[in-house]
């Protein structure tokens, strides 16, 4: 426990009747008495509490163990890392510090940092999750509890297409027609750009006869042409595409022997792209 205040004498406690009062009393008590005001005095820090009773000498090195414990310093008197009222503005709503790793601030939260299922719908705010929040692999199954993202809103814009859109390595985001960027496009044209495939039919009239098609709807890319020779009976024959566009072909057929050839017909196809 502390020590006694500096200045006390041990008090005369066996008074009877029959004692004289000397001098050397009078300057005990009222030494004493300045003592226990003006005294210095030497608390235990050691000394834990028991109980909520002692003596003042116990009480004040019980008061200076609780301060040395609460504050975590080598000294009692020592001046704290941090005040109370700094450790409760760290727990603030709005002005709380956040887990970013600097200073006065918490460490950030690693990969293993989430127990399963942490995550819930109402733990995160409205786009709190943005392209660099996450780190690589960071979300795995059991992560994310079933529901917690349920609305576009809680999904950062930049890290998910707009809808129907084609943006690169983004989430993917359905239109009014549930379809994703160039999942409904062909050659990365939507359909209505192309005309719809046919087929055109040629007379020829020669050994070397040149055939042209224009097509009904011009393509948006040139055209795959198929051409093949036809006749009305066996005889050689060779056919083949001389060129060709987003508007029309000419192909060509020749025959081995024209002078037997007779009504030959040259069949001209198109497909798109």
């Amino acid at each position: 426990m502390s020590s006694q205040p500096q200045g006390w004498q041990t008090p005369k406690t066996d008074w009877t009747p029959a004692d004289g009062v000397a001098d050397a009393d009078i300057n005990r008590i009222e030494g004493n008495a300045q003592a226990t005001e003006l005294g210095d005095r030497t608390v235990d820090p050691d000394l834990s509490p028991s109980s909520n009773v002692g003596t003042l000498r116990q009480l004040l090195s019980w008061f200076a163990n609780r301060i040395k414990a609460i504050t975590g310093t080598t000294n009692w008197w020592d001046a704290p890392a941090a005040t109370l009222g700094t450790i409760w503005g760290k727990f603030h709503a709005s002005t709380g510090h956040g887990h970013t790793g600097g200073t006065a601030d918490g460490p950030k939260v690693g990969t293993t940092g989430l127990a399963d299922g942490a995550v819930t719908e109402a733990k995160l705010g409205s786009g709190a999750v943005t392209s660099g929040k996450l780190g690589a692999l960071a979300v795995i199954a059991g992560k994310i509890a079933d529901g917690a993202v349920d609305t576009l809103a809680r999904i950062a814009s930049g890290i998910r297409t707009s809808a129907g859109g084609t943006e690169a390595n983004r989430l993917a985001v359905t239109n009014s027609s549930g379809r994703v960027g160039d999942s409904e496009r062909l050659g990365g044209q939507l359909p209505s750009a192309y005309a719809p495939p046919h087929v055109e039919a040629k007379i020829s009239a020669g050994e070397a006869s040149n055939e042209s098609v224009t097509w009904t709807t011009a393509f948006a890319s040139t055209p795959i042409v198929v051409v093949s020779p036809f006749v009305d009976h066996d005889t050689s024959r060779m056919a083949w595409v001389r060129s060709r566009s987003t508007t029309g072909a000419t192909a060509q057929v020749r025959y081995h022997d024209n002078a037997t050839a007779t009504d030959p017909k040259l069949f001209i196809a198109v497909r798109a792209t």
